[in-house]
């Protein structure tokens, strides 16, 4: 009965928009006034205030102005496979083209890619790289990634890229201006490589996750990174994950999770460190040592980066990491590296403290 009057009651919010469709109304002008409206109830109902976020799903309606000029040549790389879902990353590309006009934007799909997608893309002067997939996918699809990012990486040397922003097929970064930013911030926070045996030269740019990644051991996002192309290169020569697919940790501790190499961004940056001849451990310490030293990161809002995957992507509060409504007991989910507590660490305003150790304990 409960699931009947859901189904009776999602039809009914989506009654207006197929009157207004059949009236011709602007449907631009009418869901501004219909998110209004609902933002007013629920506040009105609740306890909480609630606004709400357009993104235009065409790049065209996106105004942009070439105000930053940046001399140093990059490539974004989009990798995974194409997705087809409202042109979302024909879209994109076409986007990053008109942002960077002096960027080189290159998608690293596979050999199974939409033939008339890919014709299409080469046309708008983006490159295009398919690759063979790995036999084995690894667990949690590493493999994939590290195949697709890496034939990515190698078409940008081969076309003199220097630097390169990679980020998924799947994703879209809609501050026109986020590529001036990622390079800004390499340009006022040298690396320091005091606690690895062999030199980084630059730091690399990445994004907080949404689920206390602070005490989360090296649970760095692998959405995007941005970075030098010869450390870019070596964060994905990692060796074959010969795991079968797996699953997620769920019933386990963040440390576990760490130590066991469950997660493809964890496994990517603890495979780097050794290979860089780095601390590895799966402390807070070690952790923030090398978040300290070796990394910028960020909040997704500050470049807008758009992920339309997962129910959760609808509750901004918690998909950014600001504000869980059901937070449980040593849990600290909002407590992620963005660029405010990254900063504050970087500064030494925050210090690591042996107590924060317990909190990598948490079950997920």
């Amino acid at each position: 009965m409960k699931k009947k009057l859901l189904s009776i009651l999602n039809s009914y919010h989506k009654l207006p928009y197929k009157i207004s469709k059949i009236l011709k109304i602007d449907l631009d002008n009418f869901v501004n006034r219909e998110m209004q409206i609902n933002c007013e109830v629920a506040e009105k109902f609740t306890n909480k205030y609630v606004t709400y976020r357009l993104r235009p799903k065409r790049e065209l309606e996106i105004p942009i102005i070439n105000i930053a000029q940046n001399s140093n040549k990059t490539a974004i790389v989009l990798q995974g496979p194409l997705m087809l879902v409202d042109d979302f990353t024909f879209e994109s590309a076409l986007f990053y083209k008109r942002c960077y006009p002096d960027a080189i934007i290159i998608v690293s799909t596979w050999d199974d890619a939409d033939k008339k997608v890919v014709k299409n893309l080469e046309k708008e002067g983006i490159l295009v790289v398919t690759s063979q997939l790995p036999v084995s996918s690894g667990h949690l699809n590493i493999n994939y990634q590290v195949a697709s990012t890496l034939a990515g990486i190698k078409k940008a040397r081969e076309v003199g890229a220097k630097y390169v922003c990679k980020t998924r097929t799947d994703q879209r970064i809609y501050h026109p201006n986020a590529l001036n930013y990622l390079y800004s911030l390499l340009n006022t926070f040298p690396v320091n490589n005091k606690d690895f045996q062999y030199e980084q030269k630059e730091r690399f740019v990445t994004v907080c996750m949404p689920y206390g990644d602070m005490f989360y051991p090296y649970c760095v996002s692998d959405f995007l990174y941005f970075g030098f192309i010869d450390d870019m290169e070596k964060l994905f020569l990692i060796p074959q994950d010969n795991r079968e697919k797996g699953t997620g940790g769920k019933g386990m501790s963040r440390k576990s999770i760490a130590q066991e190499l469950i997660a493809p961004e964890i496994q990517l940056i603890r495979s780097y460190i050794d290979s860089m001849g780095g601390n590895s451990k799966c402390t807070i310490e070690a952790y923030w040592q090398f978040m300290r030293n070796h990394i910028v990161s960020i909040n997704r809002n500050e470049i807008g980066l758009f992920w339309p995957k997962y129910e959760n992507r609808y509750s901004e509060n918690r998909h950014f990491g600001y504000f869980y409504q059901k937070e449980k007991k040593d849990a600290w989910n909002c407590y992620n590296f963005d660029f405010v507590h990254w900063l504050s660490l970087y500064n030494g305003i925050i210090k690591y403290d042996s107590k924060y150790e317990k909190y990598a304990d948490y079950i997920l």
